[in-house]
C-alpha cells in the first residue's frame, strides 16, 4: 500500500483490466486515476496494444514497479 501510495510517473504498474493483466508505464497521475502507455504485448483484449494509453482508476492497480524506465515487451504480460 505504501508502495502505491508513492508511485510516481516513470514507474511500471502491474493491471488487471477484462481479465487482462498487464504493465502500464505510468505518465500521469491524479489522485486514483493513472495515465500511461501499455508496456507489455496484450493477448486478451484486442482493443488494446502495446503502447496504446489507458487511463485507469488505482482499483486496477496490483503491483508496483518502481524506477524501472525500460519498456517491457514480454508476451507473457508477467514480465515487468
Amino acid at each position: 500500500a505504501e508502495q502505491l501510495a508513492d508511485a510516481k510517473p516513470g514507474d511500471n504498474f502491474k493491471v488487471c483490466l477484462n481479465s487482462e493483466r498487464f504493465w502500464v508505464k505510468v505518465t500521469s497521475r491524479d489522485g486514483d486515476v493513472i495515465t500511461g502507455r501499455v508496456n507489455n504485448d496484450i493477448s486478451c483484449t484486442p482493443n488494446l496494444a502495446l503502447g496504446d494509453e489507458v487511463t485507469l482508476e488505482i482499483r486496477h492497480v496490483y503491483d508496483v514497479l518502481t524506477g524501472r524506465p525500460e519498456i517491457c515487451s514480454e508476451t507473457s504480460g508477467d514480465q515487468p
